[in-house]
């Protein structure tokens, strides 16, 4: 019912939607004009950190911050998921993943609750820097929602 009302149909199991990924693989594609639920299908398809920034890497540009968010949160869950209790030097100095951290820093304003609150917590779960811009505005902005009833 959610789906339905959110405009975010889920396809009949015999209905193909294929064609739909497969524009993720062109780096012009816009964003904007291809459904969330296939890139967040997509991007939970990944079972490394590597891959999921590869698939982020031609399309940091057009990137909404939700989905910016959500790439953040699954690069943390791939990383938990190996038994990691920190990101590895590599993910964190990776001009992609630094690109992602900046996105989410500076328009965290643009984030839902829950987008804001789970990222928040997939970074500190893996002991990413308390002191790091990145989780100061995003807890910023967390102490400002809840100042102003949120």
């Amino acid at each position: 019912n959610f789906h339905s009302e959110n405009r975010n149909d889920l396809h009949p199991a015999d209905e193909a939607v294929f064609s739909q990924a497969h524009d993720w693989d062109r780096p012009e594609q816009s964003l904007t004009s291809v459904d969330e639920q296939t890139f967040y299908r997509r991007l939970n398809s990944f079972t490394s950190s590597e891959e999921v920034l590869s698939f982020i890497s031609c399309k940091l540009q057009t990137l909404p911050d939700t989905l910016a968010a959500g790439a953040l949160q699954r690069i943390c869950e791939v990383e938990r998921k190996d038994g990691d209790e920190k990101l590895p030097k590599e993910i964190l100095k990776n001009r992609v993943f630094q690109a992602l951290c900046i996105q989410c820093e500076q328009e965290p304003s643009g984030l839902p609750d829950t987008v804001l609150v789970t990222t928040l917590q997939a970074l500190t779960l893996l002991h990413v820097d308390p002191h790091s811009s990145l989780v100061l505005s995003l807890v910023a902005e967390c102490q400002r929602r809840l100042k102003a009833g949120g």
